[in-house]
């Protein structure tokens, strides 16, 4: 999509600064082996979808506003008031599987004030996985949480930071594990 800007339900939603959310990126292994350039390349081929379309299959998004990052949430609320947002990133592996990468506080703000946000989309889904060594990586791969040095102890909030905190694999085992205790399959 070449929009700058979608005026949607009394929002202007610009595109995402894909340079900017690269350290967010960071914490998928695909958007690492394809480096920094790679990444901003593959995301400004991505789309605009809403929100209610891929809610149910959506992991990594924490709705609680009130809870989260105060800086976050008073720069969410100035742009707020301006009506211009950022959209929020997610990443698309497969129709079932989402996961959100950047403005979880954008969407969780927009979603707070009964607005259907769109996110833009990142997909994954199409890529076939070349891998020098040969191995298939996909989600089938029993002990990854394990390997990777994560695990699942823990409430689904902690398991979300420490998600956070780490970047690669066991970012994303984090974020495995907080998704299944939360009931996202």
């Amino acid at each position: 999509m070449k929009l700058s800007q979608l005026i949607l339900e009394g929002i202007t939603y610009s595109n995402p600064n894909f340079a900017a959310e690269w350290e967010e990126a960071e914490r998928y292994s695909e958007f690492v082996e394809m480096g920094k350039q790679g990444w901003i390349d593959i995301a400004k081929k991505g789309y605009v979808t809403s929100y209610s379309k891929i809610k149910n299959v959506l992991g990594n998004v924490d709705l609680k506003f009130d809870k989260l990052n105060s800086k976050k949430k008073q720069r969410f609320l100035a742009a707020f008031k301006k009506g211009t947002i950022e959209m929020s990133i997610a990443v698309k592996f497969s129709d079932n599987d989402y996961d959100l990468v950047a403005g979880n506080t954008r969407l969780s703000g927009l979603v707070k004030n009964g607005i259907d946000p769109k996110i833009w989309i990142v997909d994954l889904s199409e890529m076939q996985e070349n891998y020098a060594d040969g191995k298939v990586k996909g989600k089938s791969r029993p002990g990854r949480v394990k390997r990777s040095g994560a695990s699942c102890k823990g409430s689904v909030s902690s398991l979300r930071a420490k998600a956070k905190k780490y970047g690669g694999e066991k970012g994303k085992m984090y974020h495995w594990c907080a998704n299944m205790k939360g009931g996202k399959k």
